[in-house]
């Protein structure tokens, strides 16, 4: 419907073309058809946009993420970054014979042997040094297990008066939090405290495992916060007081 006003002297004229006739009404009362028009107007307007976004809303909801896409990313949006959360099922459980093998080519690995700043063992005398291992009653080992693969293996044990513990993880598992939660659960296994760990300086993700685990950098005042070892290598000491 279609109004039309024209202004006159003294009176407005509202012309109802689909009606086809004319009204001559009070200006006062145009002016309030007028506000009261615009305002329903104003009303609808702000209810059928509402209407719309919701309904783009679900949608998008609806709609598939395209094969290969990552569904976290929306247009001009960065993508959601996921939690470096192990994925699976993660248990620690005691050494196996048939682990080893598993465990001497996670040694191997080039970039592992740099960041543990420890020199890859050949097969003898790497299975000959895990045959003293697990003939040791005070040696305390376990296997990581996520889903059913061997991942590595966490080992404590006491030198010099000292309980320390250590740990290796293949590299096929790194930042996928397998290290921070394997040592967890061995800690709820090995009660021994108080409980050290070295690490090269330069092996950041190591550090974070032991930070997360409680492990705290020894003080200066209590032993030198880095120390060298038999070859030479300098590392940090950490200390699980409780």
């Amino acid at each position: 419907m279609t109004h039309v006003v024209s202004c006159g002297a003294g009176t407005s004229v509202l012309k109802t073309w689909d009606l086809g006739f004319e009204d001559v009404v009070d200006p006062a009362a145009v002016g309030a058809y007028v506000t009261e028009a615009v305002g329903r107007y104003s009303e609808y307007k702000a209810n059928t946009q509402e209407v719309l976004a919701a309904s783009r809303v679900a949608a998008t909801a609806r709609r598939p993420p395209k094969t290969g896409a990552d569904p976290s990313r929306d247009r001009g949006r960065k993508p959601v970054l996921e939690s470096h959360e192990v994925q699976g099922q993660l248990q620690i459980r005691g050494v196996e014979t048939t682990d080893l093998e598993l465990f001497f080519d996670h040694q191997r690995d080039r970039e592992a042997t740099r960041l543990a700043a420890f020199p890859a063992r050949e097969r003898n005398a790497f299975m000959a040094h895990w045959a003293k291992i697990r003939a040791d009653p005070t040696v305390f080992t376990q296997t990581i297990v996520v889903d059913g693969q061997v991942a590595g293996n966490v080992v404590s044990w006491e030198e010099s008066g000292q309980h320390e513990v250590g740990y290796w993880i293949g590299r096929d598992f790194w930042g996928r939090g397998v290290g921070t939660k394997a040592l967890a659960l061995f800690l709820d296994q090995m009660k021994v405290r108080p409980l050290h760990a070295y690490v090269a300086p330069h092996n950041i993700g190591s550090i974070r495992v032991l930070e997360k685990s409680g492990f705290r950098g020894v003080a200066a005042q209590d032993v030198p916060p880095s120390t060298a070892d038999d070859d030479g290598v300098e590392q940090f000491v950490f200390v699980l007081e409780s």
